[in-house]
């Protein structure tokens, strides 16, 4: 697309995927360009791709000149339909008739493109955090504040209130990350922090959740993203590596080996790897 890609989504049998990608001065973006891959097409999506429903026919975009983070147009099926109220913090489009939108403030809306029906309501998320993941299905959130036990809100029936504790939780042993992300069904909560990824299981209040560490992804790991519910991708620098949570076997056998010894002005002993492995 010819610049920075700043968001990029693809329906689950990969058939479709949209990008956009934008140029930035010091305080703002200047200008975005998006485009849709369709079976092997190309369509130029007008404004800024936000957000694309699991079908591939409706993307929630953006213009660049909008301040405020209150609304989003519809382009469905290759038109431009309407304008809907959305949080766009964090945004997702459940189904091609669904926007679920939360803002920094713990604002929160779903709205209906169809009727434009608006649900709203807020949570308590304090006021700075360290990251936040809404689950591509709309149906969970959560945010990292400094603490290794993560609330999960719940958005698949009635809206949240402000007050209370929430109903579900997940644990991190990096707390002040800013590398998070739900799977797309809010079971699995994925954390990184010091090269290692935390994934955690999202259980009721009371119940203590799994907390499975994976090392390997690179000192300088700094993101994460469910591909889908039991597959992870996690960037470090220029490297991606894929993971399968579903294995829990080893990848390889650790076995002994004797080296000779080295005169005390050398360097260690070679260590060379068959080009087979």
């Amino acid at each position: 697309i010819g610049r920075p890609v700043d968001y990029l989504a693809a329906t689950d049998n990969g058939q479709i995927v949209v990008a956009s990608g934008s140029l930035k001065d010091d305080y703002r973006r200047v200008s975005s360009v998006s485009k849709m891959w369709r079976d092997g097409t190309v369509t130029d999506i007008p404004q800024r791709a936000v957000a694309l429903s699991p079908s591939g026919n409706t993307v929630a975009v953006r213009s660049d000149q909008e301040i405020m983070d209150e609304a989003v147009s519809i382009w469905a099926n290759g038109v431009l339909v309407k304008q809907v109220p959305s949080r766009t913090s964090w945004i997702t489009l459940p189904d091609d008739d669904t926007v679920v939108g939360l803002d920094d403030y713990g604002r929160v809306e779903r709205t209906s493109i169809g009727t434009g029906r608006v649900e709203e309501s807020r949570i308590n998320m304090g006021t700075y955090m360290f990251g936040g993941s809404l689950a591509e299905s709309g149906a969970r959130f959560t945010f990292v504040r400094g603490a290794d036990q993560l609330e999960v809100w719940e958005f698949d029936s009635k809206m949240p209130q402000l007050y209370g504790q929430t109903p579900l939780i997940a644990a991190t042993k990096s707390s002040g990350s800013g590398g998070i992300d739900l799977s797309n069904d809010g079971s699995r909560l994925a954390t990184v922090g010091d090269g290692v990824i935390y994934v955690s299981t999202v259980v009721k209040r009371g119940q203590v959740p799994e907390l499975t560490e994976l090392r390997g992804a690179g000192a300088d790991a700094t993101g994460v993203r469910f591909v889908s519910d039991s597959r992870l991708v996690s960037i470090s620098g220029t490297g991606v590596a894929v993971w399968d949570l579903e294995k829990s076997e080893s990848l390889a056998e650790t076995l002994p080996a004797t080296l000779f010894g080295d005169c005390r002005a050398c360097g260690p002993p070679p260590v060379l790897v068959s080009p087979d492995g």
